[in-house]
Formats: structure tokens, C-alpha cells, sequence
């Protein structure tokens, strides 16, 4: 396109009003030396949902680290789905912060596995309650330990796979609201050692 004929220092020339001008099929145009040339935090909400995944995954990584909440809220979980994972750890609480209940039960267990478990502990309540039985289920046993089993619906410990149940901690097996112990399968109580059924509220 014209816009590729820009030299990168053109590009990073550009303003505030310029880059918010631009179309998706402008930007999803760019050549990936002209896409890094330009200032992340110009670029308004949609024209980052705009974004195609490949253009998402020529980002640098310092663009995505300077992704806005608001930004970062306008992102599909196939957006998402092509950070890497050093750019996923990267995220900061603020960024993971803004996923909406609805972007969280969209992420794929590999994206959630790649948090750090600091990351899943910052999750939020409403977070934790977006993700469905297979992410959780999914999980690292380090990121399934790092979740706060409180936040968690009774709905969603009785989704647990018992292979997965059997790797929450004895802290977190003890922590089991009356309502969650209530919703608890046959496989899941199987898997718990004495010491723990005994924890039960």
C-alpha cells in the first residue's frame, strides 16, 4: 500500500490524529516495520479489535506491553491466542484486569497455562468465575493451586475433572465452601486422602 512507501521514521512521525484515521485494512496493510514504527497508545479500541491476527502477532512485544486497559479490552481471545508466551507473562494486572467475563471463558487452556501463577492469583472474582470446567480442568497444577478455590461457583468445583481435583492443595481442599463440599461428584470425593475428607466443611 501508499502507506508502506513511508520510511519507519515517517510512520513514527505520524500524530495522534493521523494514526487514529486509519482503517483496519490500513493498518492490517502495514508492513511489520511500518506497524512498529507507530505509537500503540494512538490507536483507538476498535481499531485494535480490528486488528487481524496477523498483524497482532507482528506487534513488538513493547507495543502489547503498552496496550491500555481500554485497549486491551477491545482484544478477541484469538487475538490473544498469538502472544507468546513471554509477551502473555509480560501482561501486566492491569491488562489481564480489563478481560471481560466473556474474553476470559474465550481463552484457550494453553494462553491460561501460560500465565504465571502471580497472574492467576490476580485474577479477579468475576474472572474466576468466567472460566468454564475445561479451562479449569485444564490447568498447570502450580496455575490450579494458584486460584482462589473461594471464587470459584459450586457449579464450577463440581465440573472438576477428579485428576484435576486431586492436584488442589490441602489448603484449598479445607477452604471448600459448605455449598461447593455439597456439589462434589463421587470421583471427586474419591480422590481426596482421609486427612481431607476429614477438612471438609
Amino acid at each position: 500500500t501508499a502507506l508502506n512507501n513511508l520510511t519507519t521514521a515517517q510512520a513514527t512521525a505520524l500524530t495522534a490524529a493521523q494514526s487514529r484515521g486509519l482503517t483496519a485494512a490500513q493498518l492490517n496493510g502495514l508492513s511489520t516495520a511500518n506497524l512498529n514504527a507507530l505509537d500503540i497508545g494512538e490507536l483507538s479500541g476498535a481499531q485494535i479489535a480490528g486488528l487481524n491476527t496477523t498483524a497482532v502477532d507482528n506487534l513488538s512485544a513493547t507495543q502489547i506491553a503498552n496496550l491500555s486497559t481500554v485497549q486491551f479490552a477491545r482484544l478477541s481471545a484469538a487475538q490473544i491466542g498469538v502472544f507468546t508466551t513471554t509477551e502473555i507473562q509480560d501482561l501486566t494486572t492491569g491488562q489481564l484486569g480489563a478481560l471481560t467475563a466473556v474474553q476470559i471463558k474465550n481463552l484457550s487452556t494453553t494462553v491460561l497455562n501460560n500465565l504465571t501463577t502471580v497472574q492467576v492469583k490476580a485474577l479477579t472474582a468475576a474472572q474466576a468465575r468466567a472460566l468454564t470446567t475445561g479451562q479449569s480442568g485444564g490447568l498447570t497444577t502450580a496455575n490450579l493451586n494458584a486460584l482462589d478455590i473461594d471464587e470459584l461457583s459450586a457449579a464450577q468445583v463440581g465440573g472438576i475433572t477428579s485428576t484435576a481435583f486431586n492436584n488442589l492443595t490441602s489448603t484449598q481442599i479445607s477452604g471448600l465452601t459448605a455449598l461447593q463440599v455439597a456439589r462434589l461428584t463421587a470421583a471427586e470425593l474419591g480422590a481426596l486422602t482421609t486427612t481431607e475428607l476429614q477438612s471438609l466443611n
